[in-house]
């Protein structure tokens, strides 16, 4: 895995990564908790926080997951949240699904594609269920998209190099069922197996 990055140029905890042929990113791996293929994400579900600044316009942050036998899925039509501006944003998936990611992104979209290293755009302090994890951040499809990656088995964070997976914890996940997301729940969204559950924590502009 380490072959496709070749050029990598590291800054400290914040590497700022370009390499022909493949979108700038951010990664962040101070927190030294990375989720790999092996990683326990969810216990009924989990919850999902991070801050974002730098954002011109409001844009909505999606939620992108799938287990690795694409039976339990989530594309951001149950589980997002409207992002108006800088501050912290708590995405909660509510599911009977216990095991790893093969997919664990969010998308926010942005408009014309651009250069993460370029932009005022910046993602921070991301935790499932309230542990500090390793991401990376960017326009990582190339599609004018604000996506924050913990983990993809098509995308960068496969590699170790990138997110530091040598580190990762054998379970980040959370078997307590927070009192709102008990409320928030129905009947239809029992059976659909996901529920959206935004939460703006802070704003600020």
């Amino acid at each position: 895995m380490a072959g496709i990055l070749a050029g990598a140029m590291v800054v400290s905890s914040m590497a700022l990564t370009a390499f022909a042929g493949t979108p700038t990113y951010v990664a962040d791996n101070s927190a030294g908790v990375a989720v790999g293929a092996d990683t326990v994400v969810s216990k009924g579900g989990f919850t999902l926080e991070f801050t974002v600044s730098g954002l011109t316009a409001a844009t909505t942050a999606k939620l992108g997951f799938t287990d690795p036998s694409w039976t339990y899925q989530e594309w951001g039509d149950n589980v997002y949240a409207d992002v108006t501006g800088d501050g912290t944003y708590t995405l909660t998936y509510t599911s009977d699904y216990t095991g790893n990611a093969l997919v664990f992104v969010v998308d926010m979209v942005i408009g014309d594609p651009f250069d993460i290293t370029a932009s005022d755009y910046k993602i921070s302090d991301v935790k499932v269920n309230g542990t500090a994890v390793n991401f990376i951040y960017g326009d990582l499809e190339e599609k004018g998209n604000l996506r924050l990656e913990i983990y993809n088995e098509y995308g960068l964070t496969k590699s170790d190099d990138v997110t530091g997976a040598s580190t990762a914890a054998a379970d980040v996940s959370s078997g307590d069922v927070l009192p709102f997301a008990v409320i928030a729940l129905s009947l239809s969204a029992l059976a659909a197996g996901a529920v959206v559950v935004t939460k703006k924590v802070s704003f600020e502009r």
